[in-house]
């Protein structure tokens, strides 16, 4: 069963086609078969309450993708390297504990790191940050070196061109940022984006089409996550959408109206009509009484 609390990033691009796409543009490969890339992100992450993480082999690399959406930080190659260590440990399991004690060297994927800095503070288009800066000391014992790219507009606009889901991907938050720049609360400024995402951009419509009530989910809890500690959200954040339309419908309805969701979108979701919807959570508030 898919985990709907995973982040927009992390969802989006775990798909082969999408991440085959990002990969090229990064390493400058032209791979066409999305079956040479391996998807193997931890389940877990240790970033942020936020899974914001894909790792993936890919042409003998293993790429550590991170989407990074707050106040910069310095120690990304640190929490790279314990990642790293984490993953290893997931893709040899048992054989790798086996295997250090081997008189020969195991052979390793490449390692690269990628940062996608989508926060508000000014940052450069382009840098590399290392382990080593550290360090209270020089030295050459250990390193390690993330590629840094800043994608909020107009910072790496050829990368974007060279991964068009990507460019969707970053459009696609753009927007839903400068809707909440202009005043739409956090429902609105996801609707309208959606709708707009819906006739406009190829990838990211297939994607909503295909996820739509996981990512309304999963945007509404990521942009609402200082929300106070209501009853009635808590249970909607942790619980709504993700049990399912035919489970429990009335309590989908009764959490979404909470909420303020259009009714169309409701309608569109259950397939019942406006007044049938309506009906339902009249009927469920004068049981409660």
């Amino acid at each position: 069963m898919k985990k709907y609390r995973d982040t927009f990033f992390r969802f989006f691009f775990n798909d082969r086609a999408r991440l085959l796409s990002l990969c090229n543009a990064l390493t400058g490969e032209d791979a066409t078969d999305p079956n040479e890339i391996e998807i193997n992100t931890l389940d877990e992450t240790f970033f942020s309450k936020r899974k914001n993480d894909i790792s993936c082999t890919f042409r003998g690399r293993l790429l550590i993708l991170i989407e990074h959406q707050t106040s910069l930080n310095e120690n990304m190659p640190l929490r790279f390297l314990l990642y790293f260590v984490k993953l290893l440990n997931k893709l040899y399991d048992k054989e790798f504990s086996r295997q250090i004690y081997n008189l020969k060297a195991i052979e390793l994927p490449r390692p690269e790191f990628y940062v996608f800095y989508n926060g508000r503070e000014s940052a450069p288009s382009f840098s590399e940050m290392k382990l080593s800066n550290a360090f209270k000391e020089p030295t050459d014992s250990l390193e390690l070196k993330v590629k840094f790219y800043n994608l909020n507009p107009p910072h790496n606009r050829d990368l974007l061109k060279k991964s068009l889901p990507l460019d969707d991907y970053c459009a696609f938050v753009e927007r839903v940022t400068l809707n909440k720049r202009n005043g739409l609360d956090d429902n609105a400024a996801f609707f309208e984006t959606y709708k707009h995402f819906m006739t406009a951009r190829a990838w990211m419509k297939d994607f909503l089409l295909e996820h739509e009530w996981e990512l309304f989910d999963m945007i509404i809890t990521e942009y609402n996550e200082d929300w106070d500690n209501d009853a009635r959200r808590s249970y909607y954040i942790e619980q709504g959408i993700e049990r399912g339309r035919k489970e429990n419908q009335l309590s989908m309805i009764k959490n979404l109206l909470a909420v303020k969701t259009p009714i169309e979108f409701i309608v569109k979701a259950t397939g019942l009509s406006e007044e049938k919807i309506l009906s339902l959570a009249k009927t469920d508030s004068e049981t409660a009484e």
